[in-house]
């Protein structure tokens, strides 16, 4: 049913009296485009990423212990069915990073305060799978999943608290979720979505996520072991993700679905930035005006 209402032409959502609402997520994604735009000079108004941040907060799942978030409306994956508002790991750490941005910017304490709070929800709220060689957090605390992408995005989320607090519990947690992820790499460089075995496929934009992470928890740590791994992953991200006329492909082997996550994954350019100069990126992901072939 969630497939047939995405993939029709027409708007079904009134017909079925789906109501109208604002995702978490969505406004954490386009308040924090604010923020770098208003950072580079691009956006007049300094405040301009305020209304979205602050609705930000009051859709915070209500009733936690902590600051934490999850989407507006049940949420049925794979695995399993999430509640509406049920906090995740993914919209929680996508806002305690805008949070920490208001901060930043406006040396605000209560939102330096929030986002510590989403960091305690990581560390206390979720299921943390732990084993010799580090800890994996769960996707929400309703489940035991090992996702990788959501794992580093937590560790990455904590290794920027901890700049900016230098608190170590932070740290060591930041470190031991790095360490269980890239203990799994693979050898020519990419991760399976997940340790489920149902869902070991290779995606684009979720490699995407975990280089970023990498790279984000090697800044605000400045652990420099991680960065083989970030360049062997990224190596793989250039040579798997796309077609020959430079079109990005969903997963490492095939083409399909065309989704607009893995086209920003590469447009946003963060992954590049750090190992090819610009000409590199340029000659070897061209694109021609026209439909896809």
């Amino acid at each position: 049913m969630i497939q047939a209402m995405k993939r029709s032409p027409v708007n079904l959502r009134p017909i079925f009296l789906v109501p109208k609402g604002q995702n978490p997520k969505s406004l954490v994604l386009f308040s924090s485009g604010l923020f770098k735009l208003s950072n580079l000079g691009l956006v007049a108004d300094r405040e301009a990423p305020l209304p979205l941040l602050n609705r930000l907060i009051d859709l915070r799942s209500p009733e936690k212990s902590y600051f934490c978030w999850g989407y507006n409306f049940n949420w049925q994956s794979r695995g399993f069915l999430l509640p509406k508002f049920e906090p995740n790991i993914i919209c929680t750490t996508f806002a305690g990073n805008a949070l920490l941005d208001g901060y930043e910017k406006y040396r605000n304490d209560s939102y330096l305060e929030m986002a510590l709070s989403a960091g305690q929800f990581i560390l206390k709220g979720l299921n943390i799978t732990e084993n010799s060689d580090g800890i994996c957090f769960s996707y929400t605390p309703l489940d035991h999943g090992q996702v990788h992408n959501a794992n580093l995005l937590g560790a990455a989320l904590l290794s920027r608290l901890y700049s900016v607090t230098a608190e170590k519990e932070s740290f060591d947690f930041a470190v031991r979720a790095a360490r269980f992820t890239i203990g799994r790499q693979n050898r020519d460089g990419s991760w399976p979505y997940s340790e489920n075995r149902p869902q070991r496929w290779i995606d684009n934009f979720h490699t995407g996520y975990n280089l970023v992470a990498l790279k984000k928890f090697s800044q605000c740590t400045g652990n420099e072991s991680v960065v083989d791994n970030i360049q062997r992953g990224f190596q793989f991200y250039r040579k798997n993700f796309f077609t020959a006329n430079g079109l990005p492909k969903y997963y490492h082997n095939r083409m399909y679905p065309i989704d607009i996550q893995v086209v920003s994954t590469l447009l946003c350019k963060i992954l590049m930035s750090q190992f090819l100069k610009e000409g590199e990126i340029l000659s070897h992901f061209s694109y021609r005006v026209g439909p896809p072939m």
